[in-house]
């Protein structure tokens, strides 16, 4: 898996997810993917000056039905929090209560392996077939941004980057 943080010059933030292989296992299916986070400066900035940011991500197991809606199978929802510590100069990666430290966000986000070995299951009551899908999502979490960063979010995209929903056949 490769994680990239990337600059941009003009105000956008996005998240992409890229070449996503799963593999079936026994019970569960192992998700490696490329991600790339493009933030816009500002939120850049909030990180550098100590703003907490939770990112989530969404993956479902999906299956094509008749109907309108297509019935999810399986789902899993993980998060990553970044926040900066001024003492030691150090963004701290927390995931599943654990904490890293790096001393700027590239290596934040090009060490951030949460989709690394993702193992979504269990998937054992599942027949795996054409009908079958996976979709996943990467964003920013705005309802854990304070107060008046979250009036931003709701007004500007520079403060929702997102992957969308990206979908793949199994």
């Amino acid at each position: 898996m490769c994680v990239l943080f990337a600059s941009h010059s003009q105000a956008d933030s996005f998240i992409t997810i890229e070449n996503l292989t799963t593999e079936k296992q026994e019970q569960s299916i192992q998700v490696n993917c490329e991600v790339t986070y493009r933030l816009d400066e500002k939120v850049k900035q909030a990180l550098a000056n100590g703003i907490m940011m939770t990112f989530i991500t969404d993956l479902e197991l999906l299956e094509r039905t008749s109907n309108w809606f297509d019935q999810v199978r399986a789902s899993y929802q993980t998060e990553f929090t970044i926040k900066y510590h001024a003492l030691s100069k150090q963004f701290v990666l927390s995931i599943n209560n654990l904490e890293r430290s790096y001393p700027d966000l590239f290596s934040v986000f090009y060490q951030q392996t949460q989709l690394c070995d993702f193992r979504m299951g269990p998937i054992d009551h599942i027949q795996l077939n054409a009908a079958i899908y996976l979709r996943a999502r990467i964003r920013l979490s705005t309802e854990d941004l304070p107060l008046p960063l979250r009036i931003k979010s709701y007004l500007s995209d520079d403060w929702r980057p997102s992957s969308g929903w990206t979908i793949w056949s199994l």
